[in-house]
Order: C-alpha cells, then structure tokens, then sequence
C-alpha cells in the first residue's frame, strides 16, 4: 500500500482585522469539487467565533477545527500539533488553511508545522507559500503596524494588500513601491478588495527560512489553559443561559459571550453595540476594540457582524448553533477595559422570551 501523500498545507495570517477570515470564506467558494478542505483557525479569544464566520453551508462548506485560547506563538507546541494530527487523522484532508490568532508569530507557527512536513504517513505536510495579508495604510501609518507586524511581512511569500479600496491612490502607491523594494522578494505580489485571493496561490510551494533569530513575542507569556478567566470581572456563569470567558494576556484582553439559539438579541441594538466597541473614543475600551466580531440570533434573523476602525460588515450567515460575540480589547495597563459595562450593555439587548 503506497504511503498516504502529504497534505498541502498554506499559512494564511495577518494583522488584527485586516481580512483573513473574509480571504479563507473566499477560497471557499472556489474549492475544485469534491476536494476536502480544512481550516484549523487559532483565536486570542475564548469563544471561538471565527470557526462560525468561515463555516459556509451546501457546496461552499468548509469544515473548521478551531484552537481558541490564545495564540499559537506564546502557547506550547503540543496542543497545536495534537489537534493537527487528530484532524488529519479524522478528515483526511485534501487541503489543509491555518489561520493563526492575528497577533501571532508565524515564524514559531512555520517552525511548528515544518515538524510535520518532515514527516511520512497520514500526519505528513507539505508547506505550501505562507499568503500574508496587510493593510496597506500600514505603510505610511505606524499605528498600523502593531505587534508581530514585521515578523507577518519577513514570512509574506505571498504578500496581499488588502483593503485597498479604503485607500488613496497614493497610500496604494506607497505600498507598491515599498514591496518592490522588498529583499527577498516574495513570489506574488497583489492588491485586492474583500480578501479576495487567487486560488492558484494555493500551489505556490514554501520557501520560507527563518531570518536572523529574534525573540518572538510570546517568549515571555505564561502558558495558560483554555477557558481560563483571568480578569475576575464577572462569574464564568452569568444566569441559566448566559456564559462569559474572559482572558488577559501579554498584550490584548479579551472578553466573548455565548448565548443559545432560541435567545434572540435585538438586531439594532446589537449593532449600536458593536459600532462604538470599535470607535476610537469608545467608552469601555481605551482607543476602541482591536477587534469586534459577532454571529447573531437577531429579530431580523441570523447575521454575522465584524467592526473595526473602518466601520461594521453585516451580512446573513447560515450558522445556527448558538449567539456568539468576541472584542479583544488593549492590554489591561492601558487604561482599563470596562468588560462589565459592555456585559450590561450586552444583556440588555437579549429580547424577553417569549411564551
């Protein structure tokens, strides 16, 4: 019996809110029939909401093993590696996405998922070019460049300019100029609207090698498990229906709510929610919420709702599970996130239930 072919395997990261889960959604919608893809998605937060934005439903599906509760870069390798070979093991894959937390390290993500490629058998990959998305404002915007964002670009062998729509032609002109300079060259180079990639990106093989050693930014951060709650805000269990997990880490804090299916939310009042978690001079969060993100049992339906500085996307989501809503907020020092007042805010938009 010949050996099990490895599985293709493409590292899709980016800053905070710059489009990965809108690239990977994407993609999905070009997958060659038949073929089984699949997306191990890795949170900062604890509710896992990016599995229910990427799931798609009939021919589009893609199926999504999450990692939720911390980045991959500052948590040991273990947990990572385990669910990988559980999900090669029980999906087979055809094609395998990571898409890593947004303030990960991807040179400790390549690091880790090389020790897979040097493998044979069913738990064997093959790396594939690492696509990295970025706004394109970062460039001339150091605000723009938080974190990892260097260490995102030197792994870029695909490098996307999203958003380049919310652009000047001069900001998309500074971008371009800056990538042509960029040593080594990464194999691709483009500019895009909504996430959209290139399928044939996929097939580009990985050439990545590691640039001089420098400490990720994880090295100093405690490993912490899943579903720990740090901040001591508020009780996990908030009534019989309403559960809140919350974590404080080297750099952000974050908070996620989950509600059950047959408890509806008001939709505007969601949204009024949402819109000033991301504004800059959002009561609760200093600076405003590095990330706003919700899928929604609304009273105008199901609805998945991602906020940031550039302002709310809506649209219809086929997920049905449960009520799902995940902010990363700044890290505690500075300034103090006031999750308790976001919860209130939140609980009030829960409609009465019906009889």
């Amino acid at each position: 019996m010949p050996d099990t072919p490895p599985v293709p395997t493409t590292l899709i990261t980016g800053a905070l809110g710059v489009g990965k889960t809108s690239a990977i959604r994407d993609l999905s919608l070009k997958r060659p029939p038949g073929e089984r893809w699949v997306v191990l998605v890795n949170e900062l937060g604890e509710v896992g909401i990016d599995g229910a934005l990427i799931e798609g439903d009939g021919d589009d599906a893609l199926e999504v093993a999450e990692l939720p509760g911390g980045c991959l870069c500052c948590t040991a390798r273990g947990p990572m590696l385990g669910r990988l070979r559980t999900v090669l093991d029980r999906l087979s894959p055809d094609r395998l996405l990571v898409e890593p937390s947004g303030v990960a390290d991807p040179g400790r993500v390549l690091d880790d998922l090389r020790s897979l490629s040097d493998t044979t058998g069913r738990h064997a990959l093959q790396l594939q070019a690492t696509i990295v998305l970025i706004d394109p404002r970062a460039i001339t915007d150091a605000d723009r460049r938080q974190g990892p964002w260097t260490a995102q670009i030197e792994a870029a062998e695909v490098l996307v300019a999203n958003k380049v729509d919310l652009c000047t032609g001069a900001e998309v002109r500074a971008f371009l100029e800056w990538a042509d300079a960029r040593f080594p060259a990464p194999q691709v180079v483009a500019t895009t609207v909504g996430g959209e990639l290139a399928p044939e990106w996929l097939d580009l093989p990985g050439q990545w090698k590691p640039p001089t050693p420098h400490a990720v930014h994880g090295s100093l951060a405690r490993i912490e498990p899943a579903w720990h709650d740090e901040t001591g805000l508020l009780p996990t269990i908030l009534g019989e229906d309403l559960f809140r997990r919350a974590r404080s880490g080297p750099h952000h804090e974050t908070c996620g709510w989950r509600l059950p299916a047959h408890r509806v939310l008001g939709r505007d009042a969601l949204l009024r929610l949402l819109l000033q978690c991301a504004d800059r001079d959002c009561p609760w969060l200093p600076g405003g919420a590095l990330r706003a993100k919700a899928v929604a049992h609304t009273d105008a339906g199901w609805f998945s709702f991602q906020a940031d500085l550039d302002g709310l996307r809506v649209r219809p989501t086929a997920w049905r599970t449960d009520s799902r809503l995940e902010l990363i907020g700044p890290r505690p020092g500075a300034g103090g996130n006031d999750w308790a007042a976001i919860d209130a805010v939140l609980q009030a938009a829960v409609l009465p239930v019906t009889p």
